[in-house]
C-alpha cells in the first residue's frame, strides 16, 4: 500500500473582473423594473493563463443584485464569456451584487451578509475551477459594476496514475483557537467597495475545506487540475497548510507544509502534484522556520533549526535541526521528543494515518563524537536502531564498523523496538530520540572536543509504511 505525499510549493497571481450594467427603464414608476446586466469578465482568470483556461458563464448561471435592501435574482440564458443577466429590481442610488446568487444573502448598510462556502465540495472541477464557489462582489452608483474576487484559490494536480482517490481535506493548522480570521470556509459577510478591495468578516468559521469525486465520495476523484476556493486568511498561517488524503480502501495519507504564509484574495497558491511514496516525512525542516511546540519538545534551549553545516549526497538539505547540549558538562543523554498526536490545532500525523506505518528513519550527523543514539516512547527502555546506514546493528562492533564520522548517518528503528506489543504506530503519541548516550545507554558526562562535544544534528524524520 502506498501513501500520498505532496511537495507544497506556493505561487501566486492576481485576478481581476469587470461587469457592465444596462438598465431598461421603460417601465419606470413601478416598484421594480426590468433590467439587464451585460456581464464582461475581462482577464478574470489571469491566474489560469498558464493552463490555457478562462472563465465562461454557463446558461442558467445566476447572480444576486441588491437594491434598496432587497435581494433580486438575475439569470443568463446563453452564458459565455460575455453574458446578459436579466431580471427585475427596484431603482437605487447604489447597487450591490453577488456571484453566485444566494437566496440566503441579505444586504445591510452596504454589507452583503450570510454568504456561505461549505467546507466540502463534490466535484471541485477537473481541469478548471468550481465557479459556483468563486465568490465575486461589486458595488456601483452607475451602470457599470466592477466585480472583485473574494476568495483565494488552492491549486492541486492529481496525476493519471492516481485512480482511487476518495477525498482531499485541507486544514489550516492555526485553527486551534477561535480566531475567525484564519477560516478557510464557512459563513461570512462582505462589504464591497466602490473603489477598493472588499472587506471580509467571518461569522461562522470552518478551518478546513476540500473536495470529493464529481458526484460524491463514492466516486473517485478524476485526474486533473483543481482550483479550490478558500477564504483569504486575514492572518499569517504560521504552522502551514495540512492535507489529509483518503482512498477508497480507507487508506489515509498525509501531506504537510510548515511554511508561514498569508492567503490573499484574488491569488492562486499551487500545492503541487500529488505523488505516491512509501514514506511520510514528518519533518525535513526545509522551510527554515524554527520548530513548533505543537510538534516537538526537548532539552530547554537545545533545539534549533539551522543551516545544514555538512551538505553531502547523503543529506543535501538546506536546513536541519541542531541539538546542542554544549552549555553544560553535567551527565546527559539529551532528548528530542516528536509529538505525533498533538492536540493543538490540526495534527499532521493522526492515528488513522499512523496505523499504516511501522518504521522510523532519521538522519543524524554525529561527527567524531562517540555517541550511540537510541529511541523510545514514554518510559519504555530505549533501543539502538535496527539498521545503521543499511547494515543491521547487532553489537557495538557492528556499530563501530558502519558509523560515519564525516557524513550523515541513516538510522532506522522498527516499531517493535519502541513497544514490543505494537505492529504499527496507531497508539504512538510521541517518539523520543536520546542521542547523547554510551553504548550501554548511560548518559554522557564531561566534555571533549573530539569525542564528546555535545553537539549533533538531525534531519528528515521519516515514517515508513509497513
Amino acid at each position: 500500500m502506498k501513501k500520498i505525499f505532496t511537495i507544497l510549493v506556493m505561487t501566486a497571481a492576481v485576478l481581476s473582473c469587470s461587469k457592465e450594467v444596462s438598465v431598461d427603464k421603460t417601465t419606470a414608476g413601478l416598484n421594480t423594473i426590468p433590467m439587464s446586466f451585460t456581464v464582461s469578465c475581462q482577464d478574470s482568470k489571469v491566474f489560469m493563463n498558464e493552463d490555457g483556461l478562462s472563465l465562461s458563464f454557463a446558461p442558467g448561471d445566476r447572480i444576486s443584485v441588491f437594491a434598496d435592501g432587497t435581494n433580486y435574482e438575475f439569470t443568463t440564458e446563453e452564458g459565455g464569456s460575455t453574458a446578459v443577466f436579466s431580471g427585475e429590481a427596484a431603482e437605487a442610488e447604489i447597487y450591490y451584487a453577488l456571484y453566485p446568487y444566494s437566496e440566503a444573502a441579505t444586504v445591510e448598510n452596504g454589507t452583503i451578509k450570510n454568504i456561505t462556502v461549505s467546507k466540502s465540495s463534490a466535484g471541485a472541477g477537473t481541469g478548471s475551477f468550481n465557479s459556483q464557489r468563486a465568490v465575486l462582489v461589486a458595488a456601483s452608483t452607475s451602470n457599470s459594476l466592477e466585480f472583485k474576487h473574494v476568495m483565494a484559490f488552492l491549486k492541486i494536480t492529481v496525476p493519471e496514475e492516481i485512480t482511487d482517490l476518495k477525498e482531499i481535506v485541507i486544514f489550516n493548522r492555526d485553527s486551534g483557537s477561535s480566531n475567525t480570521a484564519g477560516a478557510l470556509a464557512g459563513t461570512f459577510n462582505v462589504t464591497p467597495s466602490l473603489d477598493g478591495a472588499p472587506e471580509i468578516s467571518v461569522t461562522a468559521p470552518e478551518f478546513q475545506t476540500g473536495f470529493v469525486g464529481p458526484d460524491g465520495s463514492e466516486n473517485p476523484v478524476p485526474a486533473g487540475v483543481y482550483y479550490i476556493p478558500v477564504l483569504p486568511a486575514q492572518l499569517t498561517i504560521k504552522k502551514g497548510i495540512d492535507l489529509k488524503i483518503t482512498f477508497h480502501d480507507e487508506f489515509v495519507g498525509r501531506a504537510f507544509d510548515g511554511h508561514e504564509r498569508k492567503l490573499e484574495r484574488a491569488n492562486v497558491y499551487s500545492l503541487g502534484t500529488l505523488k505516491k511514496t512509501d514514506e511520510f516525512v514528518f519533518d525535513g525542516f526545509e522551510s527554515g522556520a524554527d520548530i513548533s511546540s505543537d510538534d516537538y519538545t526537548g532539552n530547554t534551549g537545545a533545539l534549533k533549526v539551522v543551516a545544514n553545516p555538512v551538505q553531502t549526497d547523503v543529506n543535501p538539505s538546506n536546513f536541519v535541526l541542531k541539538n546542542d547540549m554544549s552549555g553544560s558538562t553535567n551527565p546527559t543523554s539529551g532528548y528530542i521528543q516528536v509529538k505525533t498526536a498533538s492536540t493543538n490545532g490540526y495534527i499532521k500525523f493522526p492515528s488513522s494515518v499512523r496505523a499504516n506505518y511501522n518504521k522510523i528513519r532519521v538522519k543524524m550527523y554525529l561527527g567524531t563524537n562517540a555517541y550511540y543514539p537510541r529511541a523510545r516512547r514514554g518510559s519504555n527502555p530505549a533501543a539502538h536502531p535496527a539498521l545503521l546506514n543499511g547494515v543491521a546493528v547487532t553489537d557495538q562492533a557492528s556499530w563501530e564498523a558502519n558509523v560515519k564520522t564525516d557524513d550523515w548517518n541513516i538510522m532506522e528503528w522498527n516499531i517493535s523496538q519502541i513497544d514490543g506489543g505494537w505492529t504499527n504506530m496507531t497508539n504512538m503519541q510521541t517518539v523520543e530520540f536520546r542521542p547523547f548516550v554510551n553504548w550501554d545507554g548511560n548518559n554522557m558526562d564531561g566534555f571533549d572536543e573530539t569525542t564528546n562535544n555535545r553537539l549533533i544534528y538531525i534531519d528528515d524524520i521519516t515514517f515508513i509504511l509497513k
